[in-house]
């Protein structure tokens, strides 16, 4: 048997669809013979008495489910999802070089510094990827801190929001889908 512990915070429950999966893993562990615990903030302590952590909160570098991730993998738990991950993955800066230097298609992007922010700069930003654009924070998880911009006041607007956590933002061409 193994004891698996799911790091979770209270806004997982606050949906239904978030709140079935959740009990849908639950039970499937429990059916399969292993124990499966809903570990909050206040249970940090506990890390050390499972086998395995399931993170299902926001895996942000300067969230707790990173320092829960953090703290089992040094315990050598298994861990989903694991510290590495979580930096290379939430680190939009350094994910988009790696697409780049291993020749992994996605989307056009450019990084913009805070120094590089100006009239000028917006301009030339439309005129490479047309309207809208795409500014993302460098650090994100679940669609946190990235919004759809369309002329230069909303640009600057959340800029000006996405700069107080980072030094840089990300600025990709808008590419429509169905999701």
């Amino acid at each position: 048997m193994t004891r698996i512990a799911c790091f979770v915070e209270k806004y997982n429950f606050a949906y239904s669809d978030e709140a079935e999966a959740l009990q849908c893993f639950k039970q499937t562990a429990e059916r399969l013979g292993h124990e499966f615990n809903f570990m909050f903030r206040g249970g940090l302590s506990e890390i050390p008495k499972y086998d395995a952590v399931f993170i299902r909160a926001t895996t942000d570098p300067l969230y707790t489910a990173y320092v829960v991730s953090k703290t089992a993998w040094e315990l050598g738990l298994k861990v989903v999802d694991d510290p590495v991950s979580i930096r290379v993955c939430a680190n939009k800066v350094h994910q988009y070089r790696l697409f780049e230097k291993h020749g992994v298609p996605h989307i056009p992007t450019i990084f913009l510094s805070k120094e590089e922010f100006h009239h000028k700069q917006i301009e030339e930003v439309f005129e490479l990827f047309g309207k809208p654009v795409v500014l993302k924070a460098p650090y994100t998880s679940f669609s946190k801190y990235v919004e759809k911009v369309s002329c230069e006041t909303s640009f600057r607007e959340v800029a000006k929001r996405f700069f107080r956590r980072s030094d840089y933002i990300v600025v990709q061409k808008f590419t429509p889908s169905r999701f």
